[in-house]
């Protein structure tokens, strides 16, 4: 996750912390070319900025591996952005229930989602990542859950590579497992060989 600055027709600098530059980037490119634009990406640690006409000033970038969140302050003319350049192994896209080979996306956040599922169907779950570092022998381990019976799954995932193009994994379908008495809650994860936790998706689903 990087802090970077970008400017817009050079009258506002926003500064953004996101572990989704790239797709941030791909959707400003792609609304500015329907209005028959180029978004022109310069990308370094320093840059010169006019805050107003007849003004210029700098800003700096610089790797500090003693804070743990961005943040800058005033220096001679311009500005020094503080950042802790240490980026995850892996970072989560995002996830989504096939059903019927209809994509669900599940929100990736605190509150799992919930959807509604027959008793008979199946679903996938499909994951997009991103690969920070090599990896051997990973797994996807899924855990479904009701109030009374559980199920596990484990997947082999085997080597992961560095690479700047996404991972795309679906993992095995599964059968809706319902009870009278609880809605079932699902969570898959990542792990490394060690059982580490890399990324994690949940949902719940209730049968109709």
């Amino acid at each position: 996750m990087d802090t970077f600055v970008f400017t817009i027709q050079t009258l506002m600098i926003i500064s953004m912390k996101s572990d989704k530059k790239t797709e941030i980037m791909d959707t400003l490119a792609e609304c500015l070319k329907r209005e028959g634009k180029l978004l022109k990406v310069n990308v370094g640690d320093h840059f010169e900025y006019q805050p107003e006409h007849g003004l210029s000033k700098e800003i700096n970038f610089v790797v500090d591996g003693n804070v743990t969140d961005s943040f800058f302050e005033n220096e001679g003319n311009g500005l020094v952005v503080h950042v802790n350049h240490q980026e995850p192994a892996i970072i989560l896209e995002s996830a989504m229930v096939m059903v019927k080979d209809q994509p669900k996306p599940i929100e990736v956040g605190p509150t799992p989602i919930e959807l509604k599922l027959r008793k008979r169907w199946k679903y996938k779950l499909e994951i997009r990542f991103y690969c920070n570092q090599d990896m051997e022998n990973c797994l996807f381990v899924e855990r479904v859950t009701t109030v009374s019976s559980q199920q596990e799954f484990v997947s082999k995932v085997g080597k992961l590579v560095k690479r700047d193009e996404r991972y795309v994994i679906t993992l095995p379908e599964r059968l809706v497992l319902f009870s009278i008495f609880s809605k079932t809650r699902v969570k898959a994860k990542l792990c490394d060989e060690k059982g580490n936790p890399l990324l994690a998706v949940r949902f719940i689903y209730d049968v109709k």
